[in-house]
């Protein structure tokens, strides 16, 4: 799993 990845997931439960 990239960093790149992990921050992505990140940002989709922000806009949730």
């Amino acid at each position: 799993m990239t960093r790149v990845q992990f921050k992505h997931h990140h940002h989709h439960h922000h806009t949730d």
